[in-house]
């Protein structure tokens, strides 16, 4: 046999070998991603971090990522500091997102470098909104536990305590809310609110439905944020003093803004049936 067949079936051998080594990873990849993929000889994780920044992220439409992201996806990202300062960041269920808060410290739970849970919130409420125990509603996201507004709710506490994004702060928790000193955390974080820096310091605007390019689409307005445009939208049409008169007549009516944690009646699937929520008390 000649060298050149020799070496031929060297490179046929060759190409074999890394056609199964790419289909491999590649089939492995995928099932990681889909949770379906576990290493027998990698125990789950816990250790201490604390919650240092949060941000959304959404696939532009038409463009895939790794293969299998869906285009326009919004992705809730969650970045964790470990106590040895290795920051590492995950995408988190959406209600967890709006629960956790830039700062808290608690314990982080992984496998195969796979997100699980952390302050043992998945554990707790993660069978899904309808099954989040009364006790949640209470006690989901804030240092110390998110309060109930004192006393009943009428439109001129909303109005006191409306965030610069449109979002009523005193229908989650007691205390001035997005407008406090520090507001809900997330400005503090890493990559700050970007309706706080655009509204308050680079316009010097009282709140965002003053401007007419809201929802501008960045951040809180992200075309996948329906509510928060929803209601951006009534208060530039009818004015925030209408919003908060409208939201004090559905919590009569039994319409909640908020039911548990990060979800509400108001989170639908379309902007005009939030608006026509609003106005009617009608989906």
């Amino acid at each position: 046999m000649s060298w050149s067949w020799v070496l031929l079936a060297v490179a046929v051998i060759a190409a074999v070998l890394a056609v199964f080594l790419y289909w491999g990873h590649r089939v492995a990849a995928k099932k990681r991603a889909a949770g379906q993929y576990v290493l027998e000889d990698e125990p789950v994780r816990e250790h201490t971090a604390t919650v240092v920044d949060k941000n959304m992220v959404q696939t532009p439409p038409g463009r895939r990522y790794t293969g299998w992201s869906t285009p326009g996806k919004l992705f809730y990202n969650v970045i964790f500091r470990a106590d040895n300062g290795t920051e590492t960041e995950y995408s988190v269920p959406e209600e967890m997102y709006h629960a956790l808060w830039v700062g808290q410290r608690d314990v982080l739970t992984t496998h195969n470098g796979q997100f699980l849970d952390f302050a043992e919130y998945m554990y707790q409420y993660g069978g899904g909104a309808d099954d989040v125990p009364e006790e949640a509603i209470q006690n989901d996201g804030e240092p110390g536990g998110q309060l109930p507004p004192p006393g009943p709710v009428d439109a001129a506490y909303i109005l006191s305590t409306l965030s610069y994004c449109g979002l009523p702060c005193g229908l989650c928790r007691e205390g001035p809310g997005c407008k406090s000193a520090t507001g809900c955390g997330k400005r503090a974080g890493k990559y700050g609110c970007y309706q706080y820096t655009c509204c308050h310091l680079d316009h010097e605007l009282d709140a965002c439905h003053q401007c007419a390019d809201a929802p501008c689409g960045q951040e809180e307005f992200a075309p996948g944020k329906i509510k928060q445009r929803a209601f951006v939208r009534c208060q530039q049409e009818d004015g925030p003093e209408a919003f908060a008169g409208y939201l004090v007549e559905n919590e009569k009516r039994n319409i909640a803004y908020r039911r548990g944690p990060g979800w509400g009646d108001y989170d639908l699937d379309d902007e005009e049936a939030v608006l026509r929520l609003l106005r009617t008390g009608f989906m």
